[in-house]
């Protein structure tokens, strides 16, 4: 009787509180017919409270725990030791099982199912995705590109699906170079770069794209190490790319073989810096010039591969977010023409700032080579 009479009475103090907080809630409620879905929700507790037997059990009974909880296989969300369904709640919000889905308990009394926004490469995934799917110039714009104010990103300039499909691919020849790699500020250098050193400047991310693709990838590949941007030993950039337009059709003329020209720079602005293959690595920014401006196009800058141009970068933009969550910046658009009017698999890529050190800017080049070789080696 005693043992009896002791259940009737836990019960009882179990039961008036919950009596107590459910009128309260139902009176917080707005009308209408939510309020049974609602009352459901706030029913569920207490038949895990119930299912669990806590509120039966004796608390020196061989199924039972001091301070409440199931045993090691309750499996009822919410106990500090549940099973394989189970979670720990403190420091949090509880949980509770409804429909057999977890849901998490806020503080108005609603349920929700706890959805955590995608990031990082998962996050790349599904824009690919949706870009391959609705091929829309509006959505190919907002999300892969940055529009400088001086110029118009038409849409007839982005024809989505060409961009996305045409062939890029190179083939390869030992005989003779297929890559030629630039750089029309050959002086621009980083926050520990010596006075004087011209590897510790952007040719040192030149020197070592070369060899990697060279060495691991088989292309053959010209470094161009002239400093275009120092005329009678003073930094003189207003007519940079005068002559560096000058020096690289020498080289075409010399070795028409090369199908490829990269002009590496290093952008100014704060640091930019990532995480790749467990290296600090500055980020990178692909960057199109389209020839026009607001009012339309600039006759004397007129680019007849500026299509290809924007397929090369936008394919190798993609290539690089199936990889890395945040190695590459969007691709910038301007309105000049920079040299890309040369081939029409011609790249212009920023590299860091000034902020960012030598060896970030190095480590960057390892993946560039790889998304370089997936794309021109025509890798789905």
């Amino acid at each position: 009787m005693r043992q009896s009479y002791r259940r009737r009475g836990r019960w009882q103090y179990g039961l008036l509180p919950f009596l107590l907080l459910l009128a309260l809630g139902i009176l917080m409620m707005n009308r209408g017919a939510g309020v049974l879905r609602r009352l459901a929700y706030l029913l569920d507790p207490l038949y895990t409270y119930a299912a669990s037997g806590s509120w039966i059990s004796d608390q020196s009974g061989e199924n039972g725990k001091a301070g409440g909880g199931r045993g090691e296989n309750s499996g009822y969300p919410g106990t500090a030791e549940g099973g394989e369904n189970g979670s720990k709640t403190a420091g949090g919000p509880a949980s509770v099982s409804l429909n057999g889905q977890v849901q998490i308990v806020y503080g108005d009394g609603y349920m929700e199912e706890s959805v955590k926004p995608k990031t990082g490469i998962e996050a790349n995934l599904e824009k690919i995705e949706q870009l391959w799917a609705g091929k829309d110039y509006a959505y190919l714009i907002q999300n892969f590109y940055i529009v400088n104010s001086s110029t118009y990103a038409s849409e007839e300039l982005f024809p989505v699906e060409e961009l996305l499909t045409m062939d890029l691919s190179i083939g390869k020849d030992a005989a003779q170079p297929q890559i030629l790699i630039h750089h029309t500020h050959a002086s621009e250098a980083f926050s520990d770069s010596r006075a004087g050193v011209q590897e510790d400047t952007v040719v040192a991310m030149g020197t070592k794209l070369a060899r990697l693709l060279s060495e691991t990838y088989g292309y053959q590949v010209i470094h161009d190490k002239t400093t275009y941007d120092m005329i009678d030993g003073k930094l003189d950039r207003n007519r940079a790319y005068d002559n560096a337009k000058e020096g690289t059709q020498k080289l075409l003329s010399e070795y028409p073989s090369i199908q490829v020209i990269i002009d590496l720079h290093r952008d100014s602005g704060a640091k930019r810096v990532t995480t790749v293959n467990g290296k600090d690595t500055a980020q990178i920014m692909f960057f199109n010039g389209l020839s026009r401006n607001m009012n339309g196009p600039i006759s004397y800058l007129y680019n007849p591969y500026l299509k290809e141009n924007l397929a090369f970068s936008l394919q190798l933009k993609l290539k690089a977010m199936e990889y890395w969550a945040d190695y590459t910046k969007p691709i910038f658009l301007k309105g000049y023409e920079y040299n890309l009017s040369l081939l029409p698999k011609s790249l212009l890529i920023e590299v860091g700032t000034q902020e960012n050190t030598v060896s970030e800017a190095v480590n960057a080049m390892e993946p560039l080579a790889q998304i370089l070789a997936e794309v021109l080696g025509g890798t789905e």
